[in-house]
């Protein structure tokens, strides 16, 4: 990873009481406020990719730490239930540095009170093209410098064996050959599972051409375990994955859904009243319903636009542009908008959807 123009930061891993931080900047933190805190600890001191561990935070608290020259701000999440939770979903930033600072602006134009990100994966665009995460991290410091992000695992991520992305997202061990590949976390009354929709992949001598992807039975029971305590604690359940269930791309141009997490995943999901899934994989923005379960393809984050059939079954919405999804939670209740990179909300829905054929 070549050296970056400004020093990145990384909030990920926060809870009502913890967050973790990954920062390259040389210099070690110097400040927390309100909390002071020790020194951090250094794990990949080559890539100069600093790691720290914060505890015995406070819930629902905003925080600002120095890291050597970088600022960082970010609040933790609340301990119980609460009013209002509102979070950011986009995805497959790889590739077009323009089109992906373009997205960034209107989120940093538009956007306000945003709790966290959610992001679909492919992130960069990888081995080989490791320069692409520097461009990453320049488009988007001011965003990841005042926002937790969490991460579902995209193929791109895939490419040198987890190894770049398990460095700035993956705490708590920072280490690709011990990383979870799948987890949830909670904020509010709001549950979020994180699949990872290669998890079965079978490697080849190369990398990215050797994935296989699809669902693994150990990934299928602890999704199972993890659905049922939240529906047991009454928690409004979402769900992220690279490559949805549900995609639409026009024939020869992109990927189109997983028949492993719709044939495996989905029927988990609507069991345990999940409201939505979201994805990327394919570049374009698609709402739709099929069956018992709302999903979305969020892949407008810049990388190669694919275009997409606006009237296949089950789609209610899709559009070939750059764009990101905005979901709102009040209570129990759930509705959203998406955004272009013009600044123009070109969507805006309630969910569940109760007539999936409506326009």
């Amino acid at each position: 990873m070549r050296a970056l123009l400004a020093a990145a930061v990384v909030i990920t891993g926060v809870g009502p009481r913890e967050a973790d931080l990954a920062w390259d900047d040389a210099a070690t933190p110097i400040a927390l406020v309100p909390q002071p805190f020790a020194p951090p600890l250094v794990t990949d001191a080559t890539a100069r990719v600093h790691h720290l561990h914060l505890s015995g935070l406070s819930p629902a608290t905003s925080y600002a730490a120095t890291l050597g020259t970088t600022q960082a701000r970010f609040t933790t999440a609340p301990a119980a239930p609460v009013r209002q939770v509102k979070f950011l979903v986009y995805g497959d930033n790889r590739t077009n540095t323009d089109d992906h600072a373009a997205v960034v602006r209107a989120i940093l134009s538009q956007e306000s009170d945003l709790d966290f990100a959610l992001h679909t994966g492919d992130l960069a665009q990888n081995y080989p093209f490791s320069q692409q995460w520097a461009h990453f991290f320049e488009v988007e410091h001011d965003l990841l410098a005042r926002l937790p992000i969490f991460v579902a695992i995209g193929n791109h991520e895939t490419m040198d064996l987890l190894n770049e992305y398990a460095r700035w997202f993956a705490p708590p061990t920072w280490d690709p050959d011990r990383l979870a590949r799948f987890h949830a976390f909670d904020w509010g009354q709001v549950h979020i599972v994180l699949l990872d929709s290669f998890d079965t992949a079978r490697r080849s001598g190369n990398l990215h051409l050797g994935l296989r992807p699809g669902v693994s039975d150990a990934q299928l029971e602890w999704l199972r375990a993890d659905l049922t305590a939240a529906q047991a604690r009454g928690q409004v359940i979402f769900a992220a994955v690279h490559q949805g269930p549900f995609s639409h791309p026009a024939p020869d141009t992109g990927h189109g859904g997983s028949p492993d997490v719709e044939h495996k995943v989905v029927p988990l999901l609507v069991e345990h009243g999940a409201v939505a899934i979201f994805a990327g994989h394919d570049h374009f923005y698609e709402r739709g319903r099929l069956g018992d379960l709302d999903y979305f393809v969020a892949g407008g984050g810049g990388a190669p636009l694919y275009d997409v059939q606006a009237h296949a079954p089950g789609v209610i919405v899709a559009r070939k542009t750059l764009s990101y999804v905005v979901i709102e939670v009040d209570d129990q209740a759930v509705k959203g908008y998406a955004r272009d990179a013009q600044n123009a909300v070109f969507d805006t829905f309630v969910l569940p959807t109760l007539n999936g054929a409506q326009r």
